[in-house]
Formats: structure tokens, C-alpha cells, sequence
């Protein structure tokens, strides 16, 4: 093998790394932003409810 067969393969390798890490902080994103629209999500339907149960006289102390 010479040096740029070598130099040619660590480059390979490296690139494929870095395209990896590239997906993985993809994923991470889209992971966080559904885990965002979730929390949102949650926390509109629980303050929903809150004022349905204040509202109705539902609500206990």
C-alpha cells in the first residue's frame, strides 16, 4: 500500500465520521424538537383541564 493509498483511506474514514456525527446530531435535534411539541402539547392540556375544574367547581384543595 503506498502512503497515498493510505493517506486516501484514513481520509475515508474520517469523512465517514464526521458524516455520521453529522447524523447523529440530526437526530438529536428532531429527538429534542418532538420531545419540545410533547411538553407543549402537555402543558396546554393540563392548563385546560386546570380551568375546566376551576370553571366548573371541580377543583379541590
Amino acid at each position: 500500500m503506498t502512503s497515498r493509498q493510505h493517506a486516501a483511506g484514513i481520509k475515508a474514514a474520517v469523512d465517514t465520521i464526521f458524516g455520521l456525527t453529522g447524523q447523529a446530531f440530526e437526530g438529536a435535534q428532531r429527538l429534542t424538537a418532538l420531545n419540545l411539541q410533547t411538553l407543549k402539547i402537555l402543558l396546554a392540556e393540563s392548563q385546560e383541564n386546570s380551568w375546566i375544574a376551576v370553571s366548573t367547581g371541580r377543583w379541590q384543595h
